[in-house]
């Protein structure tokens, strides 16, 4: 009897077992199906990522492409738009000229000219659109556009003064609302030997007479040209004598408000020092000189300005 209820507990055993297994196998083709379920996503998610992945690389090489493009005919455009800034000038009523820019973008926009007159006087100019980039530059184009226009009409009766009024007129209608121009603008007449000047909101020039050293010709701020919703105004006009070997500088703000690692600026008498260093230099390397010693003053990399010079002289 004890046999049969041992073989009966074993069978029960065996069964629960048999069950367990049972359940146990199950679980294991549920967890197999999810394993898989789960790999065939994967490999869902790989695939889209590699799909994805393509699109990406497409994507950037067309903006590659693309930014080359553009980087092609901005350079072309910069190549264009620096014929504005005239690189050599002629010896006009006895004067030398020599000019340089640095733009801090790819486009500058600082103007600077030398134009001969009509009636034999020369014109001089040294000019700041505000703002960078492509706007300024064509802002700059304008500008200069413009300033050679009103030129042309000028007459032995009309000086910096008037033209700059003209100008003021003129660019209110050219010039997007929130630009605006910095102008020195100078005339040199050879028969009087007097260089009349006027000033729209720019810097002070620099006079080196061949007898002393460098001083500002300070002329009364007028408003900058094109101020938008504000009626142009009047400019005041100076002038000075301008004898033979005297020296004259024409400047953007660049110059001035190039910091130093220290802090220092180059702001009224620091910046008559720093033109002094350009003493005894012939005309033509005044410019690399006084660029070169800038470079070292603002450590280069925090120059964030255009930065043009213009500088010239009397001959006999």
């Amino acid at each position: 009897m004890s046999e049969h209820i041992q073989s009966e507990a074993q069978q029960t055993a065996a069964e629960e077992e048999l069950v367990q297994l049972r359940q146990e196998v199950a679980s294991l083709a549920v967890q197999l199906e999810q394993a898989r379920e789960v790999g065939v996503a994967v490999a869902q998610a790989m695939e889209q990522d590699r799909i994805l992945q393509k699109k990406l690389d497409e994507t950037q090489e067309a903006l590659h492409r693309a930014h080359q493009a553009n980087r092609r005919e901005l350079e072309e455009i910069a190549r264009i738009i620096s014929r504005f800034l005239p690189h050599e000038f002629p010896p006009a009523a006895g004067l030398r000229v020599a000019a340089h820019c640095r733009p801090c973008h790819n486009f500058g926009g600082d103007i600077y000219d030398v134009v001969p007159l009509a009636d034999g006087r020369v014109a001089i100019c040294m000019a700041d659109v505000a703002g960078h980039g492509a706007s300024a530059m064509v802002a700059m184009a304008t500008a200069r556009a413009l300033l050679r226009a009103a030129l042309q009409e000028a007459h032995r009766a009309i000086g910096p003064a008037d033209i700059l009024l003209k100008l003021s007129h003129w660019f209110q209608n050219q010039l997007e609302p929130e630009q605006f121009v910095t102008m020195w603008l100078g005339v040199w007449n050879p028969a009087d030997e007097t260089l009349r000047y006027a000033s729209a909101a720019h810097p002070h020039a620099v006079m080196w007479r061949c007898d002393g050293g460098p001083e500002f010709l300070e002329a009364p701020y007028g408003l900058p040209l094109g101020l938008a919703a504000v009626p142009p105004q009047p400019y005041d006009e100076c002038s000075t004598s301008f004898d033979v070997f005297d020296r004259v500088f024409l400047y953007t703000d660049g110059w001035t408000e190039s910091t130093s690692v220290d802090g220092r600026m180059l702001e009224g008498e620091a910046f008559l020092d720093f033109i002094a260093n350009a003493y005894g230099q012939p005309l033509q390397q005044v410019s690399p000189v006084l660029f070169m010693l800038l470079e070292r003053h603002a450590a280069n990399s925090r120059i964030r300005d255009d930065v043009s010079l213009l500088v010239f002289d009397r001959v006999e």
